[in-house]
């Protein structure tokens, strides 16, 4: 059992408890890190990284969901390892991002994936607006808080949404220079799916979310 907690990513992650004798076994100091709100990877951060750098995301993710803060060395080495990030396999990336994204909490989780260098690792298309235009950032904030509204109102979310506006300064940009008016609908959607293939390469999009991407795009022309 002890071998097992170590193995957990997380301290508040590796409780056990025994039904039989009604003890929970804390190997470790899980409960004093949860008593201060505070998370912490178990063992070397650099070295648990390196093993599967999910473990950075679901950092992020669980102390925004749990409003804990991060401990120290399990923080500062997130920004230090963020490239390796692009080792995870772009099918993995996308599950991981419907779960950064499909919450009530995601505004604060994509505040911490921009300071800590994630942001720019796996939307690095997005990210190369945001310094020059700040209308895409207030975009992105409206379409989180739009998402997590809707969660909280039972009704449905798709992450087709949410890479629509991730994309769109891009797509704005590329589609630019086709200035014909009517608009070449046609040469559009080439354009659509030549980006919704090049973010593809790193967090796959299924073709149903990307057909949906690209009709949002076009509704807006």
């Amino acid at each position: 059992i002890k071998e097992d907690a170590l193995r957990r990513d997380f301290t508040a992650n590796s409780l056990y408890y025994s039904p039989s004798s009604e003890c929970i076994y804390d190997f470790c100091g899980s409960l004093e890190d949860i008593n201060k709100q505070q998370l912490t990877l178990i063992g070397d951060p650099k070295q648990r990284y390196a093993e599967d750098p999910v473990r950075m995301l679901r950092a992020l993710r669980f102390a925004s969901k749990l409003r804990f803060s991060i401990e120290e060395n399990t923080h500062s080495q997130i920004s230090e390892s963020a490239s390796l990030i692009r080792n995870i396999s772009n099918a993995r990336l996308f599950d991981e991002s419907i779960k950064l994204f499909h919450n009530t909490y995601a505004h604060d989780i994509c505040e911490q994936l921009n300071q800590s260098g994630l942001l720019q690792q796996i939307y690095p298309l997005y990210c190369r607006h945001i310094e020059h235009h700040p209308w895409v950032t207030s975009m992105l904030q409206q379409a989180l808080q739009n998402t997590s509204e809707r969660i909280q109102q039972g009704k449905p979310v798709t992450i087709a949404y949410l890479y629509a506006v991730l994309l769109w300064p891009e797509f704005q940009k590329r589609v630019s220079i086709v200035g014909t008016k009517p608009v070449d609908l046609p040469k559009l959607g080439y354009k659509a799916i030549d980006l919704i293939k090049e973010q593809s390469q790193i967090t796959s999009i299924p073709k149903r979310h990307a057909y949906a991407i690209k009709d949002i795009w076009e509704y807006q022309v």
